[in-house]
């Protein structure tokens, strides 16, 4: 039983506590926080689950009936480029749905990447000096390695 003589103890805290991921993700110098409408939670999970045709079907192999019997395995066909993953390599939809997401963002990842352009380099003078020398140096070993021609001499 609480008498109702003994005051409420007070509260240090008036203004309850951001979240602690609130103020941690930064996009253009604004901070993003969970009552911002406009902070995308991952665009391009969004925008490739619109791009992507999704297939569920009956995995094989071992694992026995939870794995042979539900449509566990997961193919997706990336439209505007024709990329095809697959995974089934758990027995849960979910974890190979995510997998295959991640292995269709990592094979669009190289179809996109574009290696940097080449900068042609020119052989120094000096470096082209050498290896001319060396070329004659060996043409001259050859040279005395032939026989001797007796209509020359």
């Amino acid at each position: 039983m609480v008498s109702s003589n003994i005051a409420p103890l007070p509260h240090r805290l008036t203004a309850p506590l951001p979240h602690p991921l609130a103020q941690c993700d930064t996009v253009g110098g604004e901070t993003m926080s969970d009552d911002n409408p406009e902070a995308p939670s991952n665009p391009d999970l969004e925008e490739l689950e619109r791009e992507v045709e999704v297939t569920v079907y009956q995995a094989s192999g071992p694992g026995g009936q939870h794995r042979n019997r539900t449509y566990s395995a997961v193919r997706l066909k990336h439209l505007p480029t024709g990329i095809v993953v697959t995974a089934a390599d758990s027995r849960s939809q979910l974890r190979n749905r995510k997998i295959a997401f991640e292995r269709l963002a990592r094979r669009l990842a190289e179809h996109f990447h574009e290696d940097p352009p080449r900068k042609p380099t020119k052989k120094r003078t000096s470096v082209r000096q050498r290896e001319r020398q060396e070329r004659e140096r060996e043409s001259q070993k050859k040279r005395t390695r032939r026989p001797v021609d007796p209509s020359e001499s």
